[in-house]
């Protein structure tokens, strides 16, 4: 089963530090009121997905690290870093790590995470037959994804997003560069702690070469959109945000992947043959180096991460053409 992948980026690493030339008013935001709504809701939304898939997000609907076993890639050393990388972030701030974290929850680009992720929760599963939309491990978001999307019925993993408000100093421009240079140039995204379905079950494992986006929405969305989320049934306004948000990833997928338009998805596949072949001839002929040591290693890891690379960004392509459905957009 090849990956297609949505999630959280490597998109400057740390975005969520506290800079200081940030104004007081930056750090406020008007939508304080609704963040009983947004947990209620996360957490609603958490149980569903966990009541389907077994447990996998927590109460805020995150990945929990908790869900893999301990030995998954050395899950305490993640916890570590994660609460080391907090710690020097309240330190910093001048705050008490309870008052840091509460400030977080109030910052922008966090009320957008969590209106993404439930909006599309909302209108495309999971259900067994739309997508299942997650955010990501705080080790993932801390390493650039904030958002993982699955497809229920072909059990791909098929992107990641890095979300943000219109008031964050980041531009949409600098967005794309950054997934340019540190998603694309890389043969995609890394997600530690990501999963696929297969025959219904989730499959929990890290992914690879995942493609990866950037989704914004402006302080006009948030107004708009807040109000009717807790709604049982999508509204106009909801449907209306998330047609705009669908025809953003068209056309990032016309504007940064273009070059990837091309592929053909059983030369690709062949291609996946071949290096597999290549790869026991290699290590056949050079029985004694560890394969990753030799350069003729090194170079078919480079290939093999651009082949997976190009399959997923085609998986991506045919749920795009569902998630246009689902938005009334086809």
């Amino acid at each position: 089963m090849g990956l297609n992948i949505v999630g959280k980026l490597d998109l400057s690493q740390f975005d969520r530090r506290p800079k200081a030339e940030k104004s007081v008013a930056s750090k406020k935001t008007g939508f304080n009121e609704y963040q009983e709504s947004l947990d209620r809701q996360l957490d609603k939304m958490a149980g569903q997905i966990n009541d389907q898939y077994g447990y996998f997000v927590d109460k805020t609907a995150n990945i929990s690290l908790d869900s893999y076993p301990a030995d998954f890639y050395d899950r305490a050393k993640a916890d570590k870093y994660v609460d080391d990388l907090k710690n020097i972030f309240v330190e910093k701030s001048g705050q008490s790590r309870e008052v840091w974290e509460k400030e977080q929850e109030k910052k922008d680009g966090i009320v957008t995470e969590k209106v993404l992720v439930l909006l599309f929760h909302k209108i495309m599963g999971a259900r067994g037959d739309g997508f299942l939309t997650v955010r990501s491990s705080t080790f993932d978001d801390y390493h650039g994804v904030d958002t993982v999307i699955i497809d229920e019925e072909s059990g791909n993993a098929i992107c990641g997003f890095d979300e943000m408000s219109a008031n964050e100093n980041t531009s949409l421009a600098e967005k794309g560069d950054k997934i340019s240079r540190k998603v694309i140039s890389r043969n995609g995204a890394y997600i530690q702690y990501g999963a696929t379905i297969k025959d219904q079950k989730l499959e929990k494992k890290s992914l690879k070469n995942v493609p990866a986006f950037y989704l914004a929405l402006s302080h006009k969305d948030l107004e708009e959109v807040l109000p009717n989320l807790e709604g049982k049934d999508v509204g106009p306004v909801e449907l209306k945000t998330f047609q705009k948000l669908i025809t953003s990833l068209e056309q990032q997928l016309a504007n940064l992947y273009w070059e990837f338009d091309d592929v053909d998805i059983a030369v690709l596949h062949q291609k996946q043959e071949d290096l597999k072949k290549e790869k026991e001839i290699i290590k056949k002929n050079n029985p004694d180096i560890p394969f990753f040591e030799m350069e003729a290693g090194r170079n078919w890891r480079k290939a093999q991460g651009e082949n997976n690379f190009r399959i997923n960004i085609l998986n991506f392509k045919k749920s795009l053409v569902k998630m246009k459905k689902m938005a009334g957009l086809e």
